[in-house]
């Protein structure tokens, strides 16, 4: 009889030992709750419930040193950074595969949603389009340096009756325009990327009128080319809706993204973005009294355009004409002179308009000034000669 008990007790043992599972093998159990996994090494319980977002925290290098809880539900699969993979299938069984190294020291979290698809925080090394300047302070344009040195109301002589005027304020914005290369800078070139802009974003280029006014004022800015080594100092002049505020000046190559390039003819037509421009006459501006004179040896001249928009909005002309220029049979390059521009509309030898309406269509005059015995002109326009890549924005506080 004893000899049968302890077989007996042995394998009564054994029975109860399976009966409460071993300390090797992975079981599961759960169904519709909680879902309790042991993982092989035994150091590892995570719990699953059947919500849909996982958390996985994961620490170790093998099998053995895996710890982690997982909340998520029973059929999605959450990779982490380096540190394995966890799949759950729908019997609540977890299988940890650790095929990586765990980075900040054997650490890493997985953040999944439902469909088992990583979310992480995503950056990009981007480039702001977009520099912001104040007065004062010198703004670098590659072998360039604008300093805006002040803003001011431009008043118009008593003599002068102008259309310009009419609802608009007349803002004089002072700068100082250095040339660090070693090449000329064509001062109109650079002026016609110049705008000033309103609360509402309307934009507004160079007045060519309002800029002859500073000019006879004495502290306009001169058109001429500011040689290698130099600097300029002057006023440019903007025409302003008088209900406008908060104004900036704005520097913006996109101004020059629709200029047209090459040479042509009185009387040619010359295809701008919306619009078509065609120098239909030369004529001479002689001042009458003394409000202008060219210098020694000089003459003014405009060159009569006719100007039409084929675009749904309005179109600024000031950054268009700017960036022309009066040739003549020597090859010899000559600007937009405001004082000549001012001159030609006082005098009745033509208009000036800042701006062609939407589907508009208009005359004006832009003055040059050129040696008294130029002749043969035509009119050219050559791109690429100044060049913004980051569109600049200079508050002008003191309006």
């Amino acid at each position: 009889m004893t000899r049968w008990l302890i077989p007996m007790m042995v394998l009564l043992s054994m029975l109860v030992f399976a009966a409460c599972g071993g300390d090797d093998d992975a079981t599961a159990t759960g169904g519709t709750g909680d879902t309790t996994v042991t993982t092989d090494g035994g150091a590892t319980t995570p719990a699953t419930d059947a919500t849909g977002t996982m958390d996985a925290d994961v620490t170790g290098t093998s099998e053995e040193e895996v710890t982690g809880t997982v909340d998520g539900d029973m059929t999605g699969t959450a990779d982490s950074e380096g540190t394995g993979t966890s799949e759950i299938d729908g019997t609540g069984t977890a299988e940890m595969d650790m095929t990586g190294t765990p980075e900040e020291e054997g650490t890493g979290t997985a953040e999944t949603d439902v469909t088992g698809t990583a979310e992480g925080t995503e950056t990009t090394d981007g480039t702001s389009t977009t520099g912001e300047g104040a007065i004062g302070e010198p703004i670098e344009l590659g072998d360039v340096t604008i300093t805006v040195d002040g803003v001011e109301e431009l008043t118009p002589f008593d003599l002068i009756d102008l259309d310009v005027s009419e609802g608009n304020v007349l803002v004089g914005v002072e700068v100082t325009i250095e040339n660090t290369g070693d090449a000329e800078v064509p001062v109109t070139d650079l002026l016609s990327a110049m705008a000033i802009e309103d609360q509402d974003g309307e934009r507004y280029g160079v007045d060519l009128v309002a800029s002859g006014i500073a000019v006879l004022s004495g502290n306009g800015l001169l058109t001429t080319g500011i040689e290698a080594g130099g600097s300029a100092s002057g006023t440019v002049g903007f025409a302003v809706p008088e209900e406008s505020t908060g104004l900036s000046l704005i520097l913006s190559g996109e101004a020059l993204s629709d200029l047209p390039e090459g040479t042509f003819e009185i009387g040619e037509e010359i295809t701008a973005g919306d619009l078509t421009v065609t120098p239909t006459e030369l004529v001479e501006v002689n001042d009458p009294g003394t409000l202008a004179t060219p210098d020694e040896g000089n003459r003014f001249v405009g060159v009569v355009m006719q100007v039409e928009n084929a675009g749904e909005a309005p179109v600024d002309l000031g950054q268009l004409v700017l960036a022309s220029k009066l040739e003549d049979a020597s090859g010899e390059q000559y600007g937009v002179d405001f004082a000549a521009t001012l001159l030609a509309v006082v005098t009745g030898a033509g208009d000036w308009q800042s701006k062609i309406d939407a589907s508009g269509s208009l005359e004006v005059t832009v003055g040059y000034q050129v040696p008294e015995d130029a002749e043969e002109f035509v009119v050219t326009f050559e791109s690429g000669v100044v060049t913004i890549d980051e569109e600049v924005v200079v508050p002008l506080d003191e309006m």
